[in-house]
C-alpha cells in the first residue's frame, strides 16, 4: 500500500467517524463531545473537521471554547460518502473502517464493526492482544477460570494424585 492510499484510507476513516457520531446524535453534537467519544487523534479529528466543512457536509456554529456559546457541530448532508483515493484505486468508499480505539485504518470485515485483526475467534468481539490462539483476554481468562474449576472438582471428587 503506497503512503498516499495509507493517508487517504486514515482520512476517509476520520470523516466516516464523524459522519456515523453525527448522525448518532440526530445529525447535531457539541464539539467537546465529539473531540471526547470519537476515537482518534487530535490531528485527524481536526482535519476531518476541517474538511467536511469545506465540503459543507457539516456546519460548525458557536465559539470555541465558550461557555456561553459553545461550538456545535451540524450534519448537513447525512448520505455524504467521503472519497478522494489517489487515482487508479477503487472500491473501498462503502466500506466500514475497524471502530479499534487505538486508530486502526483496516477495513472492517463483512458483518462486523472490528477488521480480521482485531476480532476474537471464540466469542466474535473486539480482541486487541488476540496472540497466538485467536481469542481474547476475555476468552482466554474463561477458558483458564473453567480448567481450573474442573481441576478443582477432580481434587475434590479424590481423583487427582496429591503426590
Amino acid at each position: 500500500m503506497t503512503k498516499a492510499t495509507h493517508d487517504a484510507q486514515k482520512r476517509v476513516s476520520y470523516e466516516n467517524r464523524l459522519i456515523t457520531f453525527l448522525k448518532e446524535q440526530n445529525g447535531k453534537a457539541a464539539w467537546t463531545d465529539y473531540w471526547e467519544k470519537v476515537p482518534g487523534s487530535s490531528d485527524g479529528k481536526q482535519a476531518a473537521v476541517e474538511n467536511l466543512a469545506k465540503k459543507e457536509v457539516i456546519r460548525r456554529s458557536g465559539v470555541a471554547k465558550s461557555k456561553t456559546n459553545p461550538q456545535y457541530l451540524q450534519l448537513l448532508k447525512p448520505d455524504y460518502i467521503p472519497s478522494g483515493f489517489p487515482s487508479g484505486f477503487a472500491g473501498l468508499t462503502s466500506h466500514k473502517y475497524c471502530a479499534d480505539p487505538n486508530h486502526c485504518v483496516n477495513l472492517a470485515a463483512e458483518g462486523s464493526e472490528y477488521c480480521e485483526k482485531h476480532i476474537c475467534d471464540a466469542c466474535g468481539g473486539f480482541s486487541h492482544d488476540r496472540e497466538n490462539d485467536g481469542k481474547c483476554h476475555r476468552c482466554r481468562t474463561n477458558e483458564m477460570i473453567q480448567a481450573h474449576h474442573a481441576q478443582a472438582q477432580q481434587a475434590q471428587k479424590g481423583e487427582l494424585c496429591t503426590n
